[in-house]
């Protein structure tokens, strides 16, 4: 677990560099690349650990009634932290001008990761 937090905060690494380092008409090809990757992160580790989306059949095994409340609580906590991060920026911005470009990769990012990170630990546990 800790090897794919790394790999998400490298991703929200680059993709916020991005936003930072060039204005908004100075976006080079790489940058863009960088963005799509951030947003295609985001909304597979959001689809996939707060809903049932596949696009093969599921085992019903796999898809019982502890998971789907599994996804409900991942999804209850990827929106709070959502929350508790908008409100951060909120209280942040008071001290530093955060611009939106700067903020919403970061906010997302957040979300799912903790969306994420709750469904694999409630998982964890309902095996054990």
């Amino acid at each position: 677990m800790l090897v794919a937090v790394a790999i998400m905060l490298m991703t929200l690494i680059a993709a916020f560099t991005a936003f930072i380092d060039s204005g908004p008409g100075d976006w080079r090809a790489v940058d863009l690349v960088r963005a799509t990757a951030l947003l295609v992160l985001v909304v597979v580790l959001a689809t996939r650990s707060t809903t049932n989306f596949t696009f093969i059949g599921r085992s019903a095994a796999l898809d019982d009634e502890l998971t789907r409340a599994n996804r409900a609580s991942a999804a209850r906590y990827g929106f709070w932290s959502l929350m508790l991060g908008l409100l951060a920026s909120f209280v942040l911005n008071l001290w530093l001008p955060v611009q939106l470009t700067q903020a919403v990769p970061v906010l997302m990012a957040f979300g799912a990761a903790a969306a994420t990170l709750r469904f694999v630990v409630l998982e964890h546990v309902g095996d054990a």
